[in-house]
C-alpha cells in the first residue's frame, strides 16, 4: 500500500482523478502529493484545516 500524505490545495486542479479547489485538504498518495507540491498547486498540511494562529 502506498504511503498517504495530507496536502492543502492552492489552485484548482485534479487529485486522484477528482476535481479539487483552493483550500481543500486531501489525502493523496505520496507520489501525487509531491507532484502537486512541486507544481506549486499544493503544500503539505502541517496544521488542522481552518486553524488560524
Amino acid at each position: 500500500m502506498a504511503a498517504k500524505m495530507k496536502i492543502e490545495i492552492l489552485k484548482r486542479t485534479v487529485c486522484d482523478g477528482e476535481p479539487v479547489a483552493p483550500g481543500d485538504v486531501v489525502s493523496a498518495s505520496e507520489k501525487d502529493a509531491n507532484f502537486l507540491i512541486n507544481m506549486e498547486e499544493s503544500r503539505k498540511q502541517t496544521t488542522k484545516a481552518g486553524w488560524q494562529g
